[in-house]
């Protein structure tokens, strides 16, 4: 341990000495010379060259944003927000009477091009149009789903999804709408491969990809880990792993991001005796936002169990995700979007997000667009 201090000491000794010396340089040479210097001594001190005080290797292991390989390991680089506060649910304006979150999602297989478009190079056309539907409806907020969807989708880091999302969030704030992020795509991605989509120590790696590469971005509102949990597909997971499951995520999104708002995921069977954990999973530190979806009477009834449950635990909630099929008819459907706006403002809930915004007419479809007119009046009418 002496000869280390002697020699820390020797060297910061001659890092004074040197810099004196840079006194009679000319100015133009002083900063090429000055940060050389201070990179060879930081150096022999045991820091990096790129943050003081941080001992070499430390840093080591991490993502590499920025940089493009062949196969599409990593993502392209994305731009940083600058220094604008990052917008969260909890800071965001109230528009309207009370809705801070007013949108829709945007799911990528009915894209009219064929699959998933994430994985598409048409893919910037596709989500022009949807942004410029957004715009058309008054929504602020849109929900992006799906990106990883399999067979389309084989490698979760593939340089083209990666780049289509870049499209969407730059397009996104180009129109002042915000953008909630939904990972449960990999959750899904996960057990389409015959993995357990509930182990955190599968998801350390996606996760240490994914924050970092969107949490500058200014578009971005939240962090939607995995929803809808289906108690008929639990993996083997007991109600205590999925607790931790959610806990581990949560804490490690909010370590790499710690400015951004971040929920479970919207969930079904928050009221209807199932059995899952989700008043536990609600109650974690870092899950600051209660997302539930609603596609039945009984889940509409159940706004006031989860309006309870966010106000017993302080957080905010909102309604991720409900919708109606064409199949019920453009006035019933009307109605029953006339419903759910209702039960979410009356219950003190902060956002609803519609499935979904698209351009198909046809029975089995959820998409609302100008050719399902009474739905889509029914959607400006609410709209800030």
């Amino acid at each position: 341990m002496r000869w280390r201090l002697g020699l820390r000491l020797s060297v910061l000794a001659a890092l004074f000495i040197s810099l004196a010396w840079l006194m009679f340089v000319p100015g133009g040479s002083k900063s090429s010379l000055t940060t050389s210097l201070w990179s060879g001594y930081a150096r022999a001190l045991g820091y990096s060259n790129a943050t003081l005080g941080d001992p070499i290797g430390t840093n080591a292991g991490g993502i590499n944003q920025g940089k493009s390989t062949s196969n599409g390991a990593n993502p392209p680089n994305q731009q940083g927000g600058g220094n604008a506060p990052p917008v969260t649910i909890q800071n965001i304006t109230p528009i309207g009477t009370n809705w801070r979150v007013f949108g829709s999602s945007i799911y990528p297989s009915n894209s009219g091009i064929g699959g998933n478009a994430y994985s598409s190079g048409n893919f910037p056309g596709f989500i022009q149009q949807r942004l410029q539907m957004a715009v058309q409806a008054h929504l602020n907020t849109v929900r992006v789903v799906n990106f990883l969807d399999s067979p389309d989708v084989g490698n979760v880091y593939d340089g083209t999804v990666y780049a289509n999302l870049n499209t969407l969030m730059s397009d996104a704030q180009a129109d002042n709408l915000h953008v909630i992020l939904d990972l449960s795509t990999f959750r899904n991605w996960l057990e389409d491969h015959g993995q357990n989509g509930y182990d955190p120590n599968l998801w350390q790696a996606f996760i240490s990809y994914i924050i970092p590469h969107f949490a500058q971005n200014p578009a971005l509102l939240m962090w939607s880990i995995a929803g809808e949990i289906d108690p008929g597909k639990l993996d083997g997971n007991s109600n205590d792993q999925l607790v931790n499951f959610y806990d581990k995520v949560s804490t490690q999104i909010a370590s790499l991001d710690p400015a951004h708002s971040i929920s479970a995921g919207g969930m079904l069977h928050f009221n209807d005796g199932t059995g899952l954990p989700l008043a536990q999973i609600w109650k974690l530190p870092h899950i600051n936002v209660i997302a539930v979806h609603d596609y039945s009477a009984a889940d509409t009834n159940g706004l006031g169990y989860v309006a309870g449950q966010a106000k017993q635990d302080g957080k905010p909630w909102l309604v991720e995700e409900f919708g109606l099929p064409q199949s019920d008819g453009d006035n019933q459907r009307a109605q029953g979007f006339i419903t759910i706006y209702n039960a979410v403002l009356s219950n003190g809930g902060v956002g609803a997000l519609f499935w979904n915004l698209g351009t198909e007419v046809t029975p089995n479809s959820f998409d609302v667009n100008p050719r399902t007119p009474q739905t889509w009046q029914t959607v400006i009418n609410f709209a800030p």
